[in-house]
């Protein structure tokens, strides 16, 4: 056998395997209001982040929007070409489409830094992008027969965006799911410590009331020990003697 060309023995390896251990804990029931604030803040900062992505997409389409509107107003649209009636809904129907993505798309979308900010963004950019659409919308038509070149530009844009803040909207919903889920968990512990707190005020006037009922017991008692000592005693027999003899004087 030549060396090198033998079949070499495999060697087999086993990869140890480390053991977890989990450890149950125990969470107290005051813990919980703790651990749901916490949860609600790192939930925040987490949105903040997911929604500050998004929006960087949606900037970013905003300028291709913004761009294709510069490009669409240098365009003649060959008007010459066009019957009279044409040209005038043509050329109005381009204005306020220009016009009015220049006047939403030329500032930047404001950015997100922390979560306050979200709230901001989500209302200045839906207004924005339904504005545009709405626009679009209305001058459809015209635009995919006279500008075809930039309608499906346009259309395939505005689609991004919307899907872009829809993805945003559900982002917002589902913190709000959250945090309207830690109120309610909030609001049953806080019940639940109102109830234990009027329960305990009830158990202490029960107390109380068992106390006094004992009380009276014990009066009760010591007040028919006394009327038997009396009764026992030699003065009341010196009175019984008395009145006996009283009673027999009259008769």
């Amino acid at each position: 056998m030549v060396f090198g060309w033998g079949k070499k023995k495999k060697v087999e390896y086993t990869e140890p395997m480390e053991n977890f251990v989990s450890t149950p804990q125990t969470i107290t029931l005051d813990e919980i209001p703790k651990i749901m604030d916490d949860i609600v803040i790192l939930r925040k900062g987490t949105l903040a982040a997911e929604i500050k992505s998004h929006r960087n997409r949606i900037d970013s389409q905003r300028e291709i929007l913004l761009k294709i509107a510069n490009e669409l107003s240098e365009d003649e649209l060959d008007p010459d070409k066009l019957d009279p009636h044409f040209q005038i809904m043509v050329n109005r129907g381009k204005k306020e489409v220009i016009s009015l993505i220049k006047k939403e798309f030329a500032n930047p979308f404001p950015d997100i830094n922390s979560p306050d900010d979200v709230m901001k963004f989500k209302k200045v950019s839906t207004a924005g992008i339904k504005k545009v659409g709405d626009m679009l919308g209305k001058h459809s038509r015209v635009i995919h027969i006279f500008a075809k070149k930039y309608a499906k530009k346009l259309t395939n844009d505005l689609k991004e965006l919307t899907e872009n803040l829809r993805q945003v909207d559900e982002l917002i919903d589902n913190f709000a799911v959250t945090e309207n889920s830690v109120k309610l968990i909030n609001d049953l512990l806080s019940s639940r410590e109102k109830t234990l707190e009027k329960l305990s005020k009830q158990n202490s006037r029960m107390d109380e009331l068992k106390s006094s009922i004992n009380e009276k017991k014990e009066k009760i008692i010591k007040f028919g020990n006394e009327i038997n000592e009396i009764k026992n005693s030699s003065d009341y027999k010196t009175y019984l003697d008395v009145k006996s003899q009283l009673s027999d004087y009259d008769s």
